[in-house]
């Protein structure tokens, strides 16, 4: 073989195994630069300054269902104030409240201590208050004079059911844990905690005020929340909010 034959040979092979690394090279920052643009795509975001979120599981309490709308605002960069308005409804027809209607209002002063992309913690202060009024069917009795006043459980002799009317008011405090889980432009917001409530419970439109209130064997949160009186209680404020930020 002749010199230059062997020169543009060798040429050949070397283009050859440089198109050849090239093209590697080259598949190699694709596949990186697909790879970042899906871990982009998934990464969580973070938290923006002004959120609108709504409660799904307000609409499910067992004792004050409805409709909760709030609005928090970041002001610096631990804190927040969070304002929530609800329009009280029993819009599924899951309790034995009759016509049950009112508002709520509650005032959450958060404290972040940790605030980064994937998620936040906080601590909250929250202040309630609720009002409320509903009918509700309760059950009366009274013992005859001719038969042994011996009762079962708290059942009377003569027993019959009546309706009277309830308006109830509640003031709350409670001290929260929260964790704040940003996608994007949205935002998971869970919520668990403790605290004190006053509640204020009238009734109105019973037709023999003389006679018993029958009551359940066991506990029973209707019968609680319908109990007549000044009284204070725990309260355990559990709510999962889904929302936008921008």
């Amino acid at each position: 073989m002749k010199p230059y034959t062997k020169i543009l040979f060798l040429s050949l092979i070397l283009l050859g195994q440089a198109k050849f690394l090239f093209a590697q090279k080259r598949s190699v920052a694709e596949r990186n630069a697909l790879f970042e643009q899906r871990r982009v795509k998934l990464e969580p975001a973070e938290l923006k300054n002004s959120q609108i979120k709504w409660s799904p599981i307000r609409i499910a309490d067992p004792v004050n269902p409805g409709v909760e709308l709030g609005y928090e605002r970041f002001y610096a960069e631990n804190w927040s104030t969070q304002i929530s308005v609800g329009y009280m409804k029993d819009l599924i027809r899951q309790t034995p409240f009759i016509n049950y209607r009112g508002n709520r209002l509650s005032i959450e002063q958060k404290y972040f201590m940790e605030r980064g992309k994937r998620k936040a913690t906080y601590l909250a202060f929250e202040f309630v208050l609720l009002k409320a009024d509903y009918g509700y069917n309760g059950t009366f009795g009274y013992d005859t004079a001719t038969v042994q006043k011996v009762k079962y459980g708290n059942y009377y002799d003569v027993n019959y059911t009546d309706r009277y009317e309830v308006d109830k008011q509640t003031l709350a405090f409670n001290t929260k844990y929260g964790w704040q889980i940003p996608l994007k432009n949205f935002i998971l917001d869970i919520t668990a905690g403790l605290g004190v409530k006053y509640r204020m419970v009238s009734r109105s439109g019973i037709a023999n005020p003389n006679d018993g209130e029958a009551k359940s064997r066991h506990p029973n949160v209707y019968e609680m929340a319908n109990k007549e009186g000044n009284t204070w209680g725990i309260s355990v404020p559990v709510n999962i909010k889904i929302g936008y930020q921008f």
